[in-house]
Protein backbone atom coordinates (compact mmCIF):
# COMPACT_ATOMS: atom_id res chain seq x y z
CA UNK A 1 0.00 0.00 0.00
CA UNK A 2 1.62 3.22 -1.10
CA UNK A 3 0.80 6.30 0.94
CA UNK A 4 1.07 10.02 0.32
CA UNK A 5 2.57 10.71 3.75
CA UNK A 6 5.49 13.14 3.55
CA UNK A 7 8.95 11.98 4.53
CA UNK A 8 10.32 13.79 7.62
CA UNK A 9 6.81 14.55 8.87
CA UNK A 10 5.27 13.62 12.17
CA UNK A 11 2.05 11.65 12.20
CA UNK A 12 -0.31 10.43 14.85
CA UNK A 13 -1.32 6.80 14.88
CA UNK A 14 -4.81 5.57 15.65
CA UNK A 15 -3.55 4.15 18.94
CA UNK A 16 -2.47 7.64 20.08
CA UNK A 17 1.27 7.31 19.43
CA UNK A 18 3.28 10.01 17.70
CA UNK A 19 5.56 8.74 14.93
CA UNK A 20 8.17 10.10 12.55
CA UNK A 21 8.03 9.25 8.84
CA UNK A 22 11.48 8.12 7.68
CA UNK A 23 10.36 6.99 4.22
CA UNK A 24 7.20 8.09 2.46
CA UNK A 25 6.98 4.81 0.51
CA UNK A 26 5.16 2.32 2.64
CA UNK A 27 5.25 4.60 4.62
CA UNK A 28 7.95 3.56 7.05
CA UNK A 29 7.67 5.18 10.45
CA UNK A 30 9.49 5.23 13.79
CA UNK A 31 7.26 5.64 16.85
CA UNK A 32 8.58 8.40 19.14
CA UNK A 33 5.99 8.31 21.94
CA UNK A 34 3.91 5.71 23.69
CA UNK A 35 0.10 5.65 23.59
CA UNK A 36 -0.01 8.26 26.38
CA UNK A 37 2.26 10.70 24.53
CA UNK A 38 5.35 10.02 26.68
CA UNK A 39 8.70 9.72 24.85
CA UNK A 40 9.87 6.15 24.34
CA UNK A 41 12.88 5.33 26.53
CA UNK A 42 14.61 3.18 23.90
CA UNK A 43 15.05 3.42 20.16
CA UNK A 44 12.23 1.44 18.52
CA UNK A 45 12.47 -0.48 15.27
CA UNK A 46 10.98 1.16 12.18
CA UNK A 47 7.53 -0.05 11.12
CA UNK A 48 6.45 -0.49 7.51
CA UNK A 49 2.79 0.48 7.44
CA UNK A 50 2.52 -1.12 4.02
CA UNK A 51 3.15 -4.55 5.55
CA UNK A 52 -0.39 -5.45 6.62
CA UNK A 53 0.63 -8.85 8.00
CA UNK A 54 2.98 -7.27 10.52
CA UNK A 55 0.70 -4.66 12.04
CA UNK A 56 -2.39 -4.48 14.18
CA UNK A 57 -5.28 -2.28 12.97
CA UNK A 58 -4.63 0.47 15.55
CA UNK A 59 -1.14 1.06 14.16
CA UNK A 60 -2.29 3.10 11.20
CA UNK A 61 -2.05 6.81 10.54
CA UNK A 62 -4.84 8.79 12.12
CA UNK A 63 -5.94 10.83 9.12
CA UNK A 64 -8.15 13.04 11.30
CA UNK A 65 -5.04 14.73 12.70
CA UNK A 66 -2.83 16.98 10.57
CA UNK A 67 0.74 16.27 9.49
CA UNK A 68 3.46 18.57 10.81
CA UNK A 69 6.17 20.06 8.64
CA UNK A 70 9.70 18.63 8.77
CA UNK A 71 11.00 21.76 10.56
CA UNK A 72 8.26 21.59 13.20
CA UNK A 73 8.83 17.87 13.61
CA UNK A 74 12.60 18.10 14.10
CA UNK A 75 12.29 19.87 17.46
CA UNK A 76 10.13 17.01 18.78
CA UNK A 77 12.53 14.22 17.85
CA UNK A 78 14.48 12.29 20.47
CA UNK A 79 18.28 12.74 20.30
CA UNK A 80 18.95 9.33 18.70
CA UNK A 81 16.68 10.23 15.79
CA UNK A 82 17.96 13.80 15.38
CA UNK A 83 21.40 12.36 14.64
CA UNK A 84 20.00 10.33 11.75
CA UNK A 85 17.85 13.02 10.15
CA UNK A 86 19.25 15.11 7.34
CA UNK A 87 17.50 18.14 5.95
CA UNK A 88 18.49 19.18 2.45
Amino acid sequence: MQDETNQNSKVYLQNGQLAYVIDSLGPIIVPITDKDGKPLPDEPDPLDLGDAQMLSPDINIDRRRPLASPADTFVLLPPYLKKQVRFW
